[in-house]
């Protein structure tokens, strides 16, 4: 019988994978004829026939000599066998010492002999970053690995213990990439890209004193009591203590080489003379790396409570959080501009309604407020209760993976960042950092229900609900990432009332269907809804379209790397993974991404202008105030949101503040050619205050390599010089090899410097590959795997096909398994799964032909800690599965 109208299906994450992300969609797949069962299910009918095709994300390669017999295999093990990449790149590899595998499961291809390094060859650019992140946690595991460079000797290592490594090049040129198993086995992920540049200069990326760290003791015998024990403390590794109370943070001091060696000793760093004399042509280089070594050592001692780069700041607010540059979102909506015409604390708070918050989360602590679980059934709480104050994500899957959905949209919204008092240069900003999220858990196992969800909203405006609770303050702004269809008039009636009586502003994703059918609660009159567009400003491929589109936002577009980070251009912000208990953060795709980006900038009006009403925020987007105009309204509704826009808007009626000046603003920041493409659409637009003039001179370009091999040309651009240009690769005449260069635009106000990559030579050799996959039938019922093939990538895609299948109700998965421990998807391998990662629809089999979903690597950077290991994926053999471990609480 048919899914019950009202019934909110969330998606089914079944396995810990953050390729991409949907938003949660309403009756995924409609249980018909007793469903629920692979092969067979209850239905009858001739054996049926399953055909498909996945496209690699882009940018995707996978090391030549994983640890699976069934895969292609070629040697990468030195110099002389390494294996040639493109650039940008995400990689997916495997490496492991001689006798070291996952426990339980047969020998594999590099098991015995030992795979402990995969060498790697590419063309490198100054300022390019190289990241790994290592798939296994080495303080539980006994895993260690280590990234290194080299020409012909080696030019830089990172050798931390926790599970990220990270390399800036610091010259343009041909290199080696070397990743080394120096205990234990473990996945990996290794990408290279490059970082856009803003107005007149770079990115911050994570500059500092070098030679100077901020420390702090925990209480107990090693406490500085006053200077001279806190003297006598830094003297412990051979550092000088400069400044600071005993009892709070202190300032130590260890710049001179000789003092470095001595401290690498006290603080037991490993010392050996390749890696001291990895950049010995420039000491500034070599001091900025030891500082990070003896901060990481520092942090392990102990009795040390925190250790900390002493980071400089600057006079705008421009976050200095680690992973900023890699949020393009935020300079497509002009979000660093308008910061500068806000406050530092609003008073807003938003309603997050979703799956709950991992409330632990660095990035998020002291931003959220009177958050409530509202979840009636526990068949769906996955807690083992009904209403309760505990507003954590224990999981949305109780038999698979978790999506911890609501934990990215709240990052999205409030994540700190270094432009708040007490914030740091941690991981990623929030749109609304100045804000506060208030997390109400409605989604767990299976979706949610409009009775739950209709509670959790009456609670937010502090009206009586299901749960009899009231909270701590209202919130002014609901943020709804979630969505299917089927009107229901009590919850537009609802929506009415919050708007009407309570001033309450609701913001709803529009869908990701790639359809005009109208979505709830995005549909509802009185909601905003919103669509979502890639880093051009084109339509997402999967984003909903229509006649109640109100407004776009950036949801990304996995399809792309238009900046060239090496990352496929998601929306990056605040997860939890389970496997590995740890706090992240990882790239997502969907309108639910795009959904917080509205949310947070109207709490940014808010906070400017606490009187504007729903009305006033519905007419300024309908005259376009708040927007640029991209196109059409079919797709976009009044345009993008415009951050500078929406404050001047709000400061316009007596709020006050406001942004005065006029900003350039250049979209995309940084320009990828890769081996095939040849022209971009690049856009000059005054972010600052439109009513302030702002003058363009002619772009000028500069390449590394002096050669003219870039032309940039108006298309459409006013007297002012603001407005479209045309940039386009020639590649005739160039010999084989990585280009790069430099875009200026100069303006009467800033100047911005767009960097640019391209490459000459065999495309073929670049096309994505994410390995040798598995593609499973599974059933949903038990996660068992009902039938599998394996497939190998042709020209970037692979097809499978499955013949004689049985009528019921199926999963389609796929995943590499690099380790050989007989799973899929597991940390460091490729997965996908139809139609996406975040929203597997249970296939009811009568000949589905064509099917067709993305495949590729986990796009996580960065940890905010270190836990436990946990494993899970699918079984790749018949009748297998395996169970994930449960969320920590």
């Amino acid at each position: 019988m048919p899914e019950p109208q009202g019934r909110w299906r969330s998606t089914r994450r079944a396995i810990l994978a953050r390729v991409s992300i949907a938003w949660i969609a309403l009756a995924l797949a409609s249980a018909c004829g007793g469903g629920g069962g692979g092969g067979g299910g209850g239905a009858s009918g001739p054996p049926y026939t399953i055909t498909g095709s996945m496209p690699a994300a882009v940018s995707t390669q996978v090391d030549s000599d994983t640890n699976n017999p069934s895969a292609p295999f070629t040697a990468n093990d030195s110099s002389v066998t390494a294996q040639e990449i493109s650039n940008p790149v995400t990689l997916g590899g495997h490496v492991n010492v001689a006798g070291a595998k996952p426990f339980g499961v047969p020998d594999g291809r590099t098991t015995v002999a030992g795979d402990a390094a995969d060498w790697f060859r590419v063309s490198l650019a100054a300022g390019q970053t190289v990241r790994l992140q290592i798939a296994e946690d080495g303080n539980t595991n006994n895993v260690d690995l280590e990234l290194r460079m080299l020409d012909t000797t080696l030019v830089a290592s990172s050798t931390s213990t926790g599970r990220s490594e990270e390399i800036t090049v610091m010259t343009t040129g041909d290199y080696y990439v070397v990743v080394v198993a120096t205990a234990g086995f473990s996945n990996y992920t290794l990408t290279i890209g490059q970082t856009g540049m803003r107005a007149d200069g770079p990115a911050p990326l994570m500059d500092f004193v070098p030679g100077e760290i901020i420390v702090r003791y925990h209480d107990g015998p090693s406490h500085p009591m006053n200077v001279m024990s806190a003297q006598a403390a830094a003297g412990r590794f051979a550092m000088d203590y400069m400044a600071g109370d005993a009892d709070g943070p202190m300032l130590y001091s260890c710049k001179d080489p000789n003092d470095r060696a001595l401290a690498f000793s006290a603080l037991g760093i490993s010392d050996d003379a390749p890696t001291r004399s990895i950049v010995a042509a420039d000491p500034e280089a070599r001091l900025r790396e030891d500082t990070q070594k003896m901060v990481e050592a520092l942090r392990a001692q102990p009795d040390v409570q925190s250790a900390d780069l002493n980071y400089i700041r600057q006079p705008s607010a421009v976050p200095t959080d680690e992973f900023f540059p890699l949020q393009w979102h935020y300079q497509q909506v002009n979000l660093p501009t308008a910061w500068d015409g806000v406050s530092d604390n609003n008073g807003v708070i938003v309603a997050v309604i979703d799956t709950g918050v991992r409330t632990a989360h660095p990035d998020l602590a002291g931003q959220l407020v009177g958050g409530y679980d509202f979840i009636q059934s526990t068949a769906i709480s996955n807690d083992g209760d009904g209403c309760d104050g505990n507003p954590d994500d224990p999981g949305d899957l109780a038999a698979g993976g978790s999506s911890f959905h609501g934990t990215h949209v709240a990052g999205t919204v409030v994540a700190r960042t270094s432009l708040q008092g007490g914030g740091d240069a941690n991981g990623v900003a929030g749109v609304a950092w100045n804000a506060e999220v208030m997390p109400l858990r409605v989604l767990g196992v299976g979706g949610g229900t409009d009775f739950d969800i209709m509670a959790a909203m009456r609670y937010a405006a502090g009206l009586d609900n299901a749960c009899s609770v009231t909270p701590p303050a209202t919130a002014q702004i609901l943020n709804l990432s979630l969505g299917g269809p089927g009107f229901n008039q009590t919850f537009q009636d609802l929506v009415t009332t919050l708007r009407n009586d309570h001033d309450m502003v609701i913001v709803a994703a529009a869908g990701n269907d790639a359809s005009s059918a109208p979505i709830y609660p995005a549909a509802y009159a009185g909601v905003i809804s919103v669509s979502a567009v890639g880093p051009t400003q084109l339509l997402a491929p999967y984003s909903n379209f229509g006649a109640t589109i109100d407004i776009a936002a950036p949801g990304g577009d996995f399809t792309r790397d238009t900046d060239g980070d090496g990352f496929p251009d998601g929306v990056l912000s605040t997860l939890f993974d389970v496997a590995n208990n740890d706090f992240v953060y990882a790239f997502y795709q969907g309108t639910s991404m795009a959904t917080p980006h509205v949310a947070g900038i109207l709490a940014l009006m808010l906070g400017v202008n606490p009187a504007l009403t729903p009305v006033d925020i519905d007419n300024a987007i309908n005259l376009g105030e708040i927007t640029e105009d991209i196109g059409s309204p079919n797709f976009f509704g009044a345009g993008l949101i415009d951050a500078v826009k929406a404050v001047n808007k709000a400061a316009e009626g007596g709020g006050g503040g406001g942004v005065l000046a006029p900003v350039l603003r250049i979209e995309p920041d940084a320009l990828n050619y890769g081996f095939l493409a040849n022209s971009f659409t690049v856009t000059a637009r005054n972010g600052g205050n439109a009513m302030a003039a702002l003058n363009l001179m002619a772009p000028t370009f500069m390449s590394d390599d002096g050669m003219p091999w870039l032309t940039i040309t108006p298309a459409t651009v006013g007297a002012d010089g603001l407005g479209d240009y045309t940039a386009t690769i020639d590649r005739s005449g160039l010999a084989d090899g990585l280009y790069t260069g430099t875009i200026t635009f100069d303006s009467d106000s800033n100047d911005v410097m767009v960097p640019v990559i391209m490459q000459v030579g065999d495309a073929t050799a670049a096309q994505s590959n994410a390995g040798h996959h598995f593609v499973l039938l599974v059933e949903p019922g038990t996660l068992a795997t009902v039938d599998f093939v394996e497939v190998d990538p042709v020209s970037g895609s692979y097809s499978f096909a499955f013949g004689n299948v049985q009528p019921g109700q199926y999963m389609l998965i796929a995943g590499t398994d690099s380790d050989n421990d007989f799973v899929v998807c597991d940390e460091g391998e490729a997965c996908g799964a139809y139609p996406t990662l975040e929203t597997i629809v249970e296939i009811d089999v009568q000949s589905n032909l064509g099917l067709q979903f993305l495949t590729g690597f986990t796009s996580t950077v960065g940890t905010a800690g270190v836990g436990g290991t946990g494993r899970v994926g699918f079984s790749r053999e018949v009748g297998g599965r395996v169970a994930p471990p449960v969320p920590a609480p």
